[in-house]
C-alpha cells in the first residue's frame, strides 16, 4: 500500500476492487504506537538510573579522538564478590589501538588521564581498568592481544602526577 501497488488474482477479469482498511486496524496501530512510546520512555528512565549513558558515550568519544585509536568501548560494572557483601564497581575502557608496540602502558596512562578529566564520577568507582587491544582481522585469519592496566582511580591519579625534583 505504501508503494501504491496491489496484488490481484490472475484468474479473474474485470475491474479491480480495493476494499478500505478496517478501522479497527488503525485503532490497533495507534494503540501500539502509544504503547511503544510510553514503554520506551519507561525503559529509558530505568536504564538512566542504572548507568550514566551520556557520560559513558562522551568518554568513548574522548578516547576515540586520541591518535591511533580505531575504536573504544566503555562499561560500568557492579558486582558482589563472594567474600563480602559489599558491592564493587569497576569502570572499564576497551581501546582498539594501532600505536607503537611496547608503548601500551604509557598509552593506558594517557587514556586514564583523559577519562578522569572528562568524567569526575569515575573517581567514585573502586577500580578503573584500561584495556589496550591490538590485532588484525583479515577475514580468513585474525589475531588479537589485549593488555589490561587496572588500579583504583586514586592510584591512577597519583601515577599521573608529575614527579617533583
Amino acid at each position: 500500500m505504501a508503494a501504491g501497488s496491489y496484488v490481484a488474482d490472475a484468474d479473474k477479469s474485470g475491474a479491480l476492487v480495493v476494499h478500505p482498511i478496517w478501522r479497527g486496524h488503525w485503532a490497533v496501530l495507534c494503540a501500539l504506537v502509544v504503547v511503544a512510546f510510553i514503554g520506551g520512555k519507561v525503559l529509558e528512565s530505568k536504564l538512566t538510573k542504572l548507568a550514566d549513558f551520556p557520560a559513558m558515550l562522551s568518554d568513548a568519544r574522548v578516547v576515540e579522538d586520541m591518535d591511533h585509536v580505531q575504536s573504544a568501548g566503555v562499561s560500568d560494572l557492579t558486582w558482589t564478590p563472594r567474600s563480602s557483601a559489599a558491592k564493587k564497581t569497576i569502570y572499564v575502557v576497551n581501546v582498539f589501538w594501532s600505536g607503537q608496540q611496547n608503548q601500551e602502558e604509557a598509552f593506558a596512562k594517557q587514556v586514564a588521564s583523559r577519562i578522569l578529566e572528562n568524567n569526575p564520577h569515575v573517581a567514585d568507582r573502586d577500580r578503573l581498568r584500561i584495556v589496550i587491544i591490538r590485532g588484525y582481522d583479515l577475514g580468513i585469519a585474525h589475531a588479537q592481544r589485549s593488555d589490561p592496566f587496572e588500579d583504583s582511580p586514586a592510584n591512577w591519579k597519583a601515577k599521573l602526577q608529575p614527579v617533583a625534583k
